[in-house]
């Protein structure tokens, strides 16, 4: 009696890990998905590089401010992906014939290789020089 109050005991702290790193995991998640279509409608106001000076001067430092959130919100990426590979690895080993496990560990790692995708892009988004404008 006493094994299976320990191995029911084990389970219940597995499963509220599971629990605590799916909360965490789809917070971040939408956090970083609000920031991000915020980002790309900030991207999309872009005006086209000036020639005078100081317009020069404000879209760098514009560009750097962009730059420098970008780089606040790697962290936020790299503890995104860590909860993905840390609920992957957690859920890896129940078996695969558990149709709602399978589903959402394909979910997790579809949703991390788009945010990874997202992020590279906008990063190379940041660093493309503008048209110039004449």
């Amino acid at each position: 009696m006493e094994n299976l109050s320990h191995i029911c005991a084990a389970k219940i702290e597995e499963l509220n890990k599971i629990q605590n790193l799916t909360t965490n995991y789809n917070d971040l998640r939408l956090k970083l998905n609000e920031w991000l279509h915020e980002a790309e409608l900030k991207t999309l106001e872009y005006e086209p590089i000036a020639v005078d000076p100081d317009t020069i001067e404000r879209q760098y430092d514009q560009l750097q401010a962009d730059s420098s959130e970008c780089d606040l919100k790697q962290n936020d990426f790299t503890q995104l992906n860590k909860n993905g590979n840390e609920l992957i690895a957690l859920l890896s080993k129940y078996d695969d014939s558990n149709k709602t496990t399978t589903t959402y560990v394909k979910k997790i790692k579809h949703q991390r290789n788009i945010k990874e995708v997202i992020h590279r892009m906008l990063l190379l988004l940041l660093q493309i020089p503008m048209n110039l404008h004449y």
